[in-house]
């Protein structure tokens, strides 16, 4: 398969450059032996972990690492499509072309002729008409059905929880959340006395846990990312402040001698 050595060696060759410089990678004659292996399943933890990664360039405020973070997840968006064009699936102007005429019907106040003056809660509102109508398309028509199985089980219970709500299955407020998550401990700590093989109270628990955040408007990875930071921070602390009392001392910094006295 030739490529354009002209394209993928010119600087300023943008989103071809990139396409078709995985197309060369991706060459079964002349290409990368470790690119020509890989699979959807292969390279979808990447994928996963490129995600991970903006986001968390973005909660350090990183704007120039993020920039260096996105092309990582773009890869990841053509390494895809150029597997799937080889299979004859789709090409990346397909989902170009996908994501664009989405985003057109599901913005009918901006590109077509419904009015832009409504609230947020309105527009929330004709979001979820405007997806129930593409869940009816594909044959999805539960609320629930599209949210994905792949998401980590506490993303995937807070966007569980945050659909029902959109439908009426809601706490009033956070108080009944709280109240819903002592009972829940106290069946957990019932459970492990009785052994009880049948019963899932650490699922439930964790499950109203979630639910806190989905009534405080948080995100949850967001909630508890805040949490192993200060965690993580009080450590190293501790870590630091051991280290800075053994200095000058000929003992390891982890051994619990302490120096005697003269």
């Amino acid at each position: 398969m030739a490529y354009d050595e002209d394209l993928i060696k010119n600087p300023k060759g943008g989103m071809p450059r990139l396409i078709e410089i995985m197309r060369a990678l991706r060459d079964p004659d002349a290409g990368c032996p470790w690119d020509i292996e890989q699979t959807f399943a292969t390279i979808a933890p990447y994928t996963i972990e490129e995600a991970y990664e903006v986001a968390d360039a973005i909660e350090r405020e990183n704007w120039s690492e993020l920039r260096g973070e996105l092309g990582d997840l773009l890869l990841q968006s053509v390494y895809h499509t150029q597997m799937a064009a080889e299979a004859g699936l789709f090409d990346f102007n397909d989902v170009a072309n996908d994501i664009s005429d989405k985003m057109v019907a599901r913005h009918p106040h901006v590109f077509g002729d419904e009015s832009r003056d409504k609230s947020a809660d309105q527009q929330t509102q004709d979001w979820e008409k405007i997806k129930a109508a593409e869940r009816a398309a594909k044959k999805r028509g539960g609320v629930l059905d599209d949210v994905a199985l792949g998401l980590p089980a506490l993303m995937r219970a807070v966007k569980l929880q945050k659909r029902a709500a959109r439908v009426g299955f809601d706490w009033p407020d956070i108080s009944m959340v709280v109240d819903k998550i002592v009972e829940e401990a106290r069946e957990l700590s019932e459970a492990q006395a009785e052994s009880d093989p049948d019963s899932n109270p650490p699922g439930s628990f964790t499950l109203a846990t979630a639910s806190v955040t989905g009534t405080r408007g948080s995100f949850w990875p967001c909630t508890t990312k805040r949490g192993s930071l200060i965690l993580s921070t009080l450590v190293s602390g501790l870590i630091f402040s051991r280290w800075a009392r053994m200095a000058g001392s000929r003992s390891s910094p982890y051994s619990t001698r302490r120096r005697s006295r003269r």
